[in-house]
């Protein structure tokens, strides 16, 4: 999949209800990654288009909407934290984070996904510290 491919079915997944059809979107998202490494044998191509995306959006000034890490002050009831959300991009960076609204399944992985990142920074910091 292309990272436009992936910014559809992000698009495709928002705009349904249906709870079959989100899973399916998700597992074709999740395994995106794995695509690449299959075709290229390599992630780094991946993380190359992706970069490639987010500066042209910056210098062309798009206020494209990209998922990127962006530090939480309460969006999705987190604080704190960078983690991967949807943001606006344009000259400025990230000009505005896009709060979509999360079902109680999604926000409870979301919240999961923050406590294992703070707890993986925590756990990090507490090791730099103590050597």
């Amino acid at each position: 999949d292309t990272p436009q491919e992936i910014l559809d079915l992000f698009e495709k997944a928002r705009r349904t209800t249906d709870v079959e059809e989100r899973t399916a979107i998700y597992k074709e998202v999740q395994q995106a990654a794995y695509e690449i490494i299959k075709r290229k044998n390599a992630t780094y191509y991946g993380i190359g288009l992706s970069l490639n995306r987010l500066i042209t959006a910056i210098l062309s000034d798009e206020n494209a909407v990209l998922t990127v890490s962006a530090y939480q002050q309460g969006e999705y009831k987190q604080e704190g934290l960078y983690i991967g959300v949807p943001a606006i991009i344009n000259r400025q960076g990230i000009s505005k984070i896009m709060t979509l609204h999360l079902n109680n399944v999604d926000q409870h992985k979301f919240d999961r996904s923050c406590e294992t990142l703070k707890e993986m920074i925590d756990g990090e910091l507490e090791a730099i510290i103590n050597s």
